[in-house]
């Protein structure tokens, strides 16, 4: 097997399958060492994936962060349960004003985290193409490149 890096995290290149999981109902993510790390994380792949899913707008940085506070307060908090942190997510921004100037929605987005939280664990991710995890890995680099 060979490691695979995402912005910190080791995994083998072995998928892990839902079955994998069979019986626990939920995917736990793993503890975090850099939590400004991680919220930057966070914050740059939603931004980049929404820039380039549709046109750069100031509206996609706003959302971003408020995404990564959100994700990192329920973290800090010790929640683990991605299932809960992508609700908490969608919930909360669901009536908030920043979707009036995008083309998307909170549980888009919440979704879309979750979808990259698990690609980064290397996990099997429904509905996903074969250049999810590419896409991923180039996002990351991006991120690495801008705080540099």
């Amino acid at each position: 097997m060979v490691p695979q890096q995402f912005h910190g995290y080791q995994r083998s290149r072995t998928q892990l399958k839902a079955e994998d999981y069979e019986g626990s109902g939920s995917v736990t993510l793993d503890a975090i060492d850099e939590m400004e790390c991680e919220r930057r994380w966070v914050a740059g792949v939603i931004r980049i994936w929404l820039d380039e899913e549709w046109t750069p707008l100031e509206c996609h940085r706003v959302i971003a962060d408020e995404v990564a506070e959100i994700y990192m307060r329920q973290r800090s908090q010790g929640d683990d349960d991605i299932g809960s942190i992508i609700l908490c997510i969608g919930s909360e921004l669901i009536g908030s004003d920043i979707w009036f100037e995008s083309f998307t929605s909170s549980f888009e987005v919440a979704n879309k985290l979750s979808e990259f939280l698990m690609l980064r664990m290397n996990m099997e991710v429904c509905c996903t193409d074969e250049d999810a995890s590419c896409e991923l890995q180039r996002y990351t680099k991006m991120i690495e490149t801008e705080q540099t």
